[in-house]
């Protein structure tokens, strides 16, 4: 058993009778009947996700029972008998309609009763590359037609389109992560728009399969996880909607470890009011800066003088008492201080 839909078919569909197509990736897509029917995806890993739920108006199909065929052109074809363009057309009576890996669907064709009604069967693509199929009713004698669609017509642009994507921040310790932003041109119609997602290292970054701008927005928000990491390295995020793919870089860096210092003299000298204090880091590109323990007062940064090492004279009208160093990398050290 690859995948059990949830009961009642809430929010995954349900009826899944139509012919299923599995792609080069080990990909399935298929399409269930019931209630306004939509189009899935099942991954290798055995993810489902909906790619495209036909929407209440039928604006590009309803209820599809004929499955899908996955044309040479890498596009997805499929008929559904109820519905079509335009939405007030009282005469529609089902559609021919490709979508693409994102889940973006284009109507072909409506059909309007002369030239057939109901398509049910699949789509065949014939040797002339042309797209094959019946209508159950419709036609000169109401008994149904036979009919061919070129896929080069199928070449309306989206209602929208992918505008960008964003990452914040787009550099993370491994193990954290990173918000990813799609944004496209316009407001998401009936149904949403389902952008795909990838990743180019999904070993150190992965992202989910896809995530859906909702009807009316203009954006969603996406999560990539990252792992741990020994060595700074860079992967690339993407996003497709309608053939149109943006794509951001993620940097992922080692997690930070804290260094450790030691501050190895504290020393105020009474007369010319001066505080002469060096430390140690296991660091040696460290900042180290100097404070007053007990009020947290900033006194100064020390001097990194190479190795480790680093030194510092600060002006104070008195004696601090005890002085905390903290390093840029998170160690730190408290000390007290002598007086001359």
């Amino acid at each position: 058993m690859l995948h059990t839909l949830l009961a009642l078919g809430v929010s995954e569909g349900s009826e899944p009778n139509g012919n299923l197509v599995r792609t080069a990736d080990g990909s399935i897509y298929g399409t269930t009947h019931a209630s306004n029917g939509s189009i899935f995806r099942l991954d290798p890993n055995g993810t489902f996700n909906i790619l495209h739920p036909f929407d209440n108006y039928a604006s590009d199909g309803w209820t599809p029972l004929s499955g899908l065929i996955e044309g040479r052109d890498g596009f997805f074809y499929g008929t559904a008998p109820i519905g079509g363009q335009p939405t007030d057309d009282p005469s529609r009576a089902g559609v021919v309609y490709r979508m693409d890996k994102a889940g973006a669907v284009t109507v072909m064709h409506t059909f309007t009763g002369p030239d057939g009604s109901g398509p049910q069967a699949a789509l065949v693509q014939g040797a002339d590359g042309q797209l094959y199929g019946a209508a159950v009713v419709g036609g000169a004698s109401g008994l149904g037609v036979l009919f061919r669609v070129d896929p080069a017509s199928a070449s309306s642009p989206p209602a929208v389109s992918l505008q960008s994507l964003t990452l914040n921040p787009t550099q993370v310790s491994g193990g954290s992560s990173s918000t990813g932003v799609v944004a496209l041109s316009g407001a998401a119609l009936s149904g949403g728009v389902v952008v795909a997602l990838a990743s180019s290292n999904p070993s150190v970054a992965s992202v989910p399969a896809s995530v859906t701008v909702p009807q009316g927005a203009t954006s969603a928000n996406f999560t990539v996880t990252t792992t741990p990491v020994s060595v700074s390295t860079s992967v690339n995020i993407s996003a497709t909607y309608a053939g149109l793919t943006k794509t951001a870089p993620l940097t992922v860096l080692p997690q930070a470890t804290a260094d450790t210092v030691a501050i190895t003299l504290a020393q105020y000298r009474f007369i010319s009011r001066k505080l002469s204090v060096q430390a140690t880091s296991t660091s040696a590109n460290a900042t180290l800066t100097t404070y007053v323990t007990a009020s947290g007062k900033l006194i100064g940064t020390l001097t990194n003088n190479g190795g480790g090492n680093y030194s510092g004279q600060f002006s104070s009208s008195s004696n601090p008492r005890n002085i905390t160093v903290r390093s840029s990398l998170g160690g730190s050290a408290t000390k007290a201080v002598t007086t001359r």
